[in-house]
């Protein structure tokens, strides 16, 4: 009799608990959502308004998808995601805790703090604005967010990945002369 009680009260507070877990882990990573959503913006001032020539002809002011300028505002919003990746999701070289906790593989940190090409693909950033220097520059960051913790994906995410998403707008500051 005891144990069955014990089943019917340790069964949904576990649940209730690990419910708790998967909320806070999503909060930390929402919070990196808009701090990507914040690093890809100051990216596109930059980016937008840069001499064509480093993008192969692209005019300036766009960043339609699959543009250079696109990919490189992309990648600024998943390397400041990398933090939020859980840990089975590091780069097959190893992980960045393993890197950092052992002294002899310091050489690679620089190799795992770049965004992995999965993360990237994940992002999806979507730009307004920088088509001239007196309007406000627009980024919104998309991410496809890997629920990790047991059963609590199951109440808070839906088949496994919630999608986080922040938006960012900063005034356009990008050069005022022609290259």
């Amino acid at each position: 009799m005891v144990m069955v009680e014990f089943v019917f009260v340790v069964g949904p507070l576990l649940v209730f608990i690990l419910g708790i877990i998967q909320m806070i882990v999503l909060q930390a990573a929402e919070l990196s959502t808009v701090r990507a959503a914040n690093a890809a913006t100051r990216a596109a001032i930059v980016v937008l308004d840069d001499d064509p020539q480093y993008y192969g002809g692209e005019p300036r002011g766009q960043a339609p998808p699959g543009s250079q300028r696109y990919r490189e505002i992309q990648r600024a919003a998943a390397q400041v995601l990398v933090s939020a990746q859980p840990p089975n999701r590091t780069p097959k070289n190893g992980s960045l805790f393993e890197a950092i906790m052992t002294p002899d593989r310091n050489e690679d940190l620089p190799g795992l703090l770049e965004a992995p090409d999965f993360l990237i693909e994940r992002v999806r950033v979507d730009v307004t604005g920088g088509d001239s220097l007196d309007g406000p520059v627009t980024v919104r960051v998309e991410f496809d967010y890997p629920c990790m913790v047991p059963l609590g994906r199951l109440l808070l995410c839906r088949d496994g990945e919630r999608e986080l998403h922040s938006e960012s707008t900063l005034p356009n500051q990008g050069a005022s002369y022609d290259y």
